[in-house]
């Protein structure tokens, strides 16, 4: 059993052509490495994490100054509600008819003894005022 064996063949590099020379040889630095397609918008939607905290934070300063203004207006209306109660009861006590009296007597002036109410004079007594009986 005899196996034929095939001659081997050769294969052979192409000649250079002689109308091309090749280009000269170059040296290549690396590649840069672009970002791949999903860190932009990773980083966008960072960026607009960021930018919504920060804008809340302002917001929520915002809001705190106000209530911090509100708080010292309420205490002006509550100390100016108390003076204004002091200053009424001062007042309804000056007006008290004995504090009258008293502080009268106190600049020289005497209670009368005997007190007489003056009628009403014009038109013989109609109930004519005060104002139009002097008005003639």
């Amino acid at each position: 059993m005899a196996v034929a064996s095939a001659p081997a063949r050769v294969r052979r590099a192409p000649a250079s052509s002689p109308a091309r020379p090749r280009p000269p040889l170059r040296v290549v630095g690396p590649r840069r490495r672009r970002p791949p397609a999903t860190r932009r918008p990773l980083a966008l939607a960072v960026g607009c994490a960021v930018c919504s905290v920060l804008a809340v934070g302002g917001a929520h300063a915002y809001l705190v100054q106000g209530q911090v203004r509100l708080a010292h207006l309420q205490h002006d209306l509550t100390t100016a509600q108390s003076e204004q109660r002091a200053l009424e009861v001062q007042v309804a006590q000056l007006e008290d008819p004995s504090n009258v009296v008293s502080q009268a007597e106190q600049h020289g002036l005497n209670a009368p003894s005997q007190v007489t109410d003056l009628p009403l004079v014009g038109n013989g007594g109609t109930g004519a005022t005060p104002s139009t009986a002097s008005g003639r």
